[in-house]
């Protein structure tokens, strides 16, 4: 059976040390679009590893095994005008995504036919026009221009990088869509559709409600140079780890009472600060907890109106019931290594979920 891109050639052209790009190619991939990513003589920048991650070849590896999967790999010197091995490529493909801006990617002499059904997606740090075009730009700092540098830190301290990326990954997400939307104008109109792309306007529109929150209080009077906590926050129990989540006034109450620690309804916006008594109200709520299995606190929050999640831990992930009935998770072989990494977030009748796969090699 075919899958739902089978037939599409995608191209990943340039680079950058972050993961929105070769994610929005992974995606494609997992449709059955027919990836490949174009390196020069260096190698892409992920090979050497991502700036936010420890200096370890190994995770170095595993993530650009994973960020590579079903695809294939190609070492061209593109950024010669007229290399013909790379304008025989950007011929068959009918997506391109490229971190190089559309007077760069101009300047490589390349024919592209105004018939053709192409999609050519631009993925900068702040867009095609604009006075910040050309700005120097790092991860951390797009971060910080679209307000997502996190709350919780201290002034003495340096800035603290959104954890796990997550930016970047929801980032890849976008750049896909909009690929596949340019590629379906492209097709209706017969003609290139071109997309601007900015990495700072992607990351601005996922700005969450905690951040909003702590400016606001900033504008209120509220000292900001506080660590922001979740005084229940994640938990160890009897078997395992709970998350319990107090956003409002009313959860707070209900987790208290849940918790048997009434006494302090008035403490939350306080051990919130940081403040307060944090070490005994701490001390109560692991008390209450020591004896209790996640399932019994999992049913107990949902009875009373309070958020209550259970929390996985690294190879324990793989063993839930939820993976087990829907396969999400599938094995990859790159570098002699085997990975089990997750797969495409959708399940589409034409395109299975992912059992195994081999990671591209160069």
């Amino acid at each position: 059976m075919s899958k739902a891109l089978e037939g599409i050639r995608v191209l990943e052209v340039g680079g950058a040390a972050d993961f929105a790009v070769p994610y929005a190619g992974l995606l494609l991939a997992d449709l059955g679009a027919d990836v490949i990513l174009v390196e020069d003589q260096h190698g892409h920048p992920l090979r050497a590893g991502h700036p936010a991650l420890p200096p370890d070849t190994a995770v170095h590896n595993a993530v650009f095994d994973f960020l590579n999967t079903g695809k294939r790999s190609v070492a061209i010197d593109y950024s010669t005008p007229g290399n013909t091995e790379f304008a025989a490529l950007v011929a068959s493909a009918q997506i391109i995504l490229t971190t190089l801006q559309p007077d760069e990617f101009a300047a490589l002499n390349l024919t592209l036919h105004n018939n053709k059904p192409l999609a050519l997606v631009h993925v900068t740090p702040w867009g095609s026009t604009g006075p910040y075009r050309d700005r120097p730009a790092t991860s951390l700092i797009v971060q910080a221009a679209a307000g997502w540098v996190t709350s919780r830190k201290e002034v003495v301290m340096e800035p603290v990088q959104v954890g796990g990326q997550m930016h970047e990954w929801a980032t890849g997400a976008y750049i896909s869509v909009s690929a596949l939307t340019a590629h379906r104008a492209a097709h209706q109109q017969q003609r290139p559709i071109t997309v601007d792309f900015s990495e700072f306007e992607a990351t601005h529109s996922m700005l969450c409600y905690d951040r909003l929150r702590y400016d606001a209080r900033g504008e209120l009077g509220v000292p900001r140079d506080r660590i922001l906590i979740s005084p229940f926050g994640i938990r160890r129990c009897a078997d395992g780890w709970v998350g319990i989540n107090t956003l409002t006034q009313a959860q707070w109450e209900d987790a208290c009472r849940m918790t048997g620690l009434e006494d302090y309804y008035g403490f939350m916006q306080e051990m919130n600060r940081g403040e307060g008594p944090l070490d005994e109200f701490s001390a109560k709520v692991d008390t209450f907890l020591a004896d209790k299995t996640v399932n019994e606190l999992v049913t107990l929050g949902q009875s009373m109106r309070v958020p209550t999640i259970p929390v996985t831990q690294g190879k324990e992930m793989f063993a839930l019931e939820q993976w087990q009935e829907r396969p999400f998770f599938y094995e990859i072989d790159g570098n002699n290594q085997k990975y089990q990494v997750p797969g495409p977030p959708w399940r589409l009748s034409v395109t299975p979920a992912r059992q195994s796969a081999s990671a591209g090699q160069r």
